[in-house]
């Protein structure tokens, strides 16, 4: 959190500009994930095309909103409290946690992929299989 906020600058300071942001932003990494894991797996894991203003089933204009706010509530009130609470915390402690939870990120990462990748092997065919699909 802290790098995305380096990287916001000034826009940070901005309800509207960090809306923005998170409108876009989001908007575009759901979009491209989308169509990478549908690809990759030949699985659609999230489809919107039932809902109004969508593209393609990947992305929609209510979702697309929700991270706008999403933005906001973190960049403006979460980051700073934790950012907060992290500077509490004697430098070796830090670094310890940190390692750990590294460690344990790519445990599940690798778990993670091993079990997607098995479940695209029941997926082979013509057609996508659709795994989640959102409610109104």
């Amino acid at each position: 959190m802290a790098a995305g906020a380096a990287a916001l600058g000034s826009l940070k300071d901005s309800y509207a500009g960090l809306f923005i942001f998170g409108v876009v932003f989001c908007s575009v990494v759901e979009y491209i994930v989308g169509g990478i894991l549908e690809r990759l797996f030949h699985s659609k894991w999230w489809d919107y095309s039932h809902m109004r203003f969508n593209i393609k089933g990947r992305v929609c204009l209510r979702n697309a909103v929700l991270f706008g706010f999403g933005a906001i509530a973190v960049f403006r009130f979460a980051q700073p409290l934790v950012e907060g609470v992290i500077g509490g915390i004697p430098t070796k402690m830090r670094i310890a946690i940190t390692v750990i939870f590294g460690i344990a990120f790519v445990v599940d990462l690798a778990a993670s992929a091993r079990r997607a990748w098995a479940y695209r092997k029941t997926q082979e065919g013509d057609k996508l299989r659709l795994v989640f699909k959102a409610h109104r």
